[in-house]
């Protein structure tokens, strides 16, 4: 059925005796077959009385909706015409010939009567009786006409109908009864558009709820489509081939899927105009200055304490969620992140030109803090920009009356400076500037050369620092190895109280000397050459090249250890030969012979027994026990001198003999606490 037809019936359908397309009902598939090949198989003589009127009814409809306004004109103008009982058609045993002749017979002999009281002439009566013919003629040959064409249109309409029939049993995917599509010689026109209009109701309910359904998700999936700002797949645009409940479930799948990429698309949105009004509100721009700045602060609503989107299509006070939004919003942050990250350099770089003159200037702090807290108010906005370049051109105005007084504090630190980093006269007397006296030469430029100057000597003096720190350390080291030799040249500091803890200091010390000190020789050795390759000058401390000095204290340490020795060996023979020059006894003689008897073996084994002899213990701790050993071998001796001596004594001294005969003990003081 075409769609103007299908319009016709529905706008017909509360039409008594016309039949309802569209049932509330669902039926199900298998009812619905059963349903149609009952109609189908049914007919039309078979038919119960209410079949046959609503049969009837359906083709006078059909009949009139098949016949042209004319004609229906035309007929509706001849059922009010009076006639006679004599021109109604005759019961139906007889021919639609044998009324017509029993009419016009009829009609002509009441033509002749009327003819012969009138008294027309037979020329006249001829005449009228040609334009009779004529009309009935026209009016017969009209009649066929109309009636042909309401038989093609019923061929239209079975047509139509066997198309839908199949058009709808193949969107169903089920199989079309064969009767159906069949031509039907033994039933008229009109019964076979009754049969087929049957079979259709319940295709077209089951079809009609598919349609609706899938026809909701096709406006959803459309609406979704529209703001994100896609195309809708061509197969779910598609509501008539498939009508299936496969096809109904992937319409609400699709549905589901793409609900899903709108939630996330309405999250990304939102996260995005979250983040472009925050800098919005950070640079404190107008919304109304650029159009899509007001979208943004415009497009977000608080619901239940959570900002959410007011629309997801795009309107004046809305950016919608489509994916031009989206590389629109992306490029408005872009935009303003740039602006801001532009805004804060140039406020850092003006804070630094501000802090530097208020050093300078001598800036107060409260005027320092009130400043701040105007800037901290205005935040990145374009008043701070303004207020930081007035802020700039006060101090320089200041800095102009005050140009003496700064260039007088910038010589002074460039002194200092001088010192710390062990400046040369000749370097000192390259910076000419510092010998400017005349005031018309007094401005800023010179100012700038000072400052220029201290900024390249901290700049040098952060570059010595770790190794003229490196270099105290050394020379602390070589201060205590001093420290170290006088120590040693005191035999008596391990006799007397606090021994032991001297003996521990000593020992630190000696570890320091050996394993720190020339570390940091050879450390400071490579540094200060990498310095000399770099900076195309030697490193300097104290007005002296520390490579050279560092020779030079490596030299003067190895002399004084020669001397040591020497000093050494001179005393000792010293020693020996005053030892010669004594007067010797028997028992001298005899030592002496012995003495001579072990001399006269080779010097070096002489040499290596001395040496094996009087070695120098590794460790100061072993030497405070040996000290203690031998101190402990002379108490002994003494002990055995003691007894001797006692024996040509008194026994009064008796007890007293025994009390120092018996051994020593250890009295152990008991330990007080602080």
């Amino acid at each position: 059925m075409s769609n103007s037809n299908r319009k016709l019936y529905k706008s017909n359908q509360n039409t008594p005796g016309l039949v309802s397309f569209a049932s509330p009902s669902f039926t199900p598939m298998s009812t619905t077959s059963t349903n149609i090949n009952s109609a189908l198989h049914t007919p039309a003589s078979a038919a119960t009385v209410q079949n046959s009127k609503r049969r009837e009814s359906h083709i006078r409809n059909i009949r009139k909706l098949n016949m042209t306004p004319g004609t229906q004109l035309e007929s509706h103008t001849n059922t009010n015409t009076n006639m006679d009982d004599s021109f109604l058609l005759q019961p139906h045993s007889q021919t639609i010939s044998e009324s017509l002749l029993a009419m016009t017979d009829s009609a002509s002999r009441e033509l002749e009567k009327i003819w012969n009281q009138v008294g027309l002439t037979p020329e006249e009566r001829a005449q009228e009786l040609t334009d009779l013919l004529q009309q009935l003629h026209q009016t017969c040959q009209l009649k066929v006409e109309h009636e042909s064409m309401v038989r093609d249109n019923f061929q239209k309409q079975i047509s139509e109908y066997r198309q839908e029939i199949k058009e709808t049993c193949d969107a169903l995917r089920i199989a079309p009864d064969q009767d159906l599509l069949e031509e039907k010689k033994d039933m008229t026109l009109q019964d076979v558009s009754y049969t087929l209009e049957l079979a259709l109701e319940e295709l077209r309910d089951v079809a009609n709820a598919s349609r609706q359904d899938l026809s909701v998700y096709k406006s959803q999936l459309e609406e979704y489509c529209e703001a994100l700002g896609i195309t809708l797949e061509a197969e779910f645009c598609d509501i008539e081939s498939d009508l299936t409940v496969k096809a109904v479930q992937k319409f609400q799948t699709k549905v589901q899927e793409v609900n899903m990429l709108v939630q996330n698309r309405i999250e990304a949105v939102v996260t995005l105009l979250k983040d472009a009004k925050s800098l919005i509100e950070d640079l404190h721009l107008d919304p109304m200055d650029h159009l899509l700045d007001r979208k943004i602060c415009s497009s977000l609503q608080e619901q239940d304490g959570k900002l959410e989107l007011v629309d997801m299509f795009e309107s004046d006070d809305c950016t919608g969620i489509s994916s031009g939004t989206l590389d629109a919003l992306t490029e408005r942050i872009r935009e303003l992140h740039d602006e801001k990250e532009r805004r804060r350099q140039e406020l850092t770089a003006m804070g630094e030109i501000i802090s530097d003159l208020w050093d300078k200037l001598q800036v107060s702090k409260e005027e320092r803090l009130e400043f701040t807290q105007e800037c901290t108010k205005a935040g990145l906005s374009l008043q701070t920009l303004d207020m930081g370049k007035k802020e700039i051109a006060r101090l320089n105005e200041m800095k102009e009356a005050m140009m003496g007084d700064l260039i007088v504090e910038a010589r002074q630190r460039i002194k200092v400076l001088w010192v710390q980093t062990n400046a040369t006269p000749q370097q000192q007397q390259a910076f000419v500037a510092m010998n400017v006296q005349d005031e018309t030469l007094i401005n800023d430029g010179l100012l700038q050369e000072h400052e220029d100057l201290i900024e390249e000597l901290e700049q040098k003096l952060e570059e010595m620092r770790p190794l003229l720190d490196l270099i105290q350390k050394r020379e602390a080291i070589i201060q205590e190895r001093m420290e170290l030799e006088e120590f040693l040249k005191d035999p008596s500091r391990l006799q007397q109280r606090g021994a032991v803890q001297q003996l521990m200091k000593e020992e630190k010390m000696t570890n320091r000397v050996n394993k720190l000190l020339p570390k940091y020789s050879d450390h400071l050795n490579r540094k200060l050459k990498e310095w000399q390759k770099s900076h195309g000058e030697s490193f300097v401390y104290k007005g002296e090249d520390y490579l050279v000095k560092m020779k030079q204290q490596d030299e003067e340490w190895y002399t004084y250890k020669e001397n040591q020795a020497q000093a050494k060996r001179e005393k000792k023979q010293m020693e020996r030969s005053s030892y010669s020059t004594k007067p010797r006894s028997a028992s001298s003689t005899r030592s002496a012979s012995t003495t001579r008897s072990i001399s006269s073996a080779p010097l070096r084994e002489t040499t290596n027994k001395r040496s094996t002899s009087n070695a120098r213990p590794k460790s100061r701790f072993r030497a405070l026990s040996r000290g203690r050993e031998r101190a402990g071998e002379g108490s002994s001796k003494q002990r055995e001198r003691d007894a001797a001596r006692s024996k040509s004594r008194p026994r009064l001294f008796g007890r007293a003999r025994s009390k120092s005969r018996a051994p020593s003990r250890t009295r152990v003081r008991p330990v007080t606490r602080a």
